[in-house]
């Protein structure tokens, strides 16, 4: 059976959901970590669902995210969707400037099948709409970086062989370059530990820990309690 370029997307995107529930859904529906090297950095990849019925999950990835990917199609009518017409970009771009990401690359995918394939007018297009909201929301212009990519094919991601992208008039950077080109984040190392506590589960309990003096932990809930 041959397989569509749209389908085979899809099966990709199964490949990658490596939870029986994900795959039952034909959605990302967890927060999927890989680690992975750069030249630069040794990074996690939180990767956070982007449909509307899973927004708590992409709350706790962009939570623990100290940059963002944001993925947008470049396909025309699926940015709009997405962007214009009540789709999650908007509120997947509003929730992670609020839980502290501050540095963003845009990944204008599937340009491979926009009309023409690999437009720059169609990429620009994109990135004049998506730029006045971005800084509204309080991302600073050059902290954002736009690239253009394809997923399934892998194009631009790590290098770039497609002579049409050769053309443009500005060539822009791969993505693996534009992750280099983030600045690494700020620790506060000599403030308090904080720790996010995403779920709770009723089974189980802990029934013997240590606690090294003269440490003080706080553990909050409906009540504060103290162990020292």
């Amino acid at each position: 059976m041959r397989l569509t370029r749209f389908a085979r997307s899809f099966a990709l995107a199964w490949v990658f959901d490596e939870d029986e529930s994900e795959r039952a859904h034909g959605v990302t529906t967890e927060v999927g970590q890989k680690c992975i090297e750069t030249d630069k950095f040794k990074l996690t990849v939180l990767d956070s669902p982007g449909h509307a019925d899973f927004v708590p999950m992409m709350i706790t990835g962009a939570s623990n995210a100290d940059v963002g990917i944001l993925v947008v199609a470049g396909v025309t009518g699926e940015f709009e969707a997405g962007f214009e017409l009540g789709g999650q970009t908007r509120e997947h771009v509003l929730l992670a400037r609020g839980l502290g990401v501050n540095q963003l690359i845009v990944a204008v995918n599937k340009l491979d099948a926009s009309e023409p394939m690999w437009s720059e007018a169609r990429f620009l297009q994109i990135k004049n709409s998506l730029t006045p909201f971005l800084v509204r929301c309080g991302f600073k212009p050059n902290r954002v970086t736009f690239v253009p990519v394809s997923g399934l094919t892998g194009e631009n991601v790590r290098v770039s062989g497609e002579e049409k992208l050769q053309e443009w008039g500005t060539m822009p950077p791969t993505l693996i370059k534009a992750i280099d080109s983030f600045f690494p984040a700020q620790r506060n190392l000599d403030k308090p530990l904080r720790i996010i506590v995403n779920d709770v589960y009723s089974e189980g309990k802990v029934r013997r820990a240590r606690n090294c003096p003269p440490c003080r932990h706080n553990i909050m809930a409906t009540s504060t309690t103290e162990m020292n």
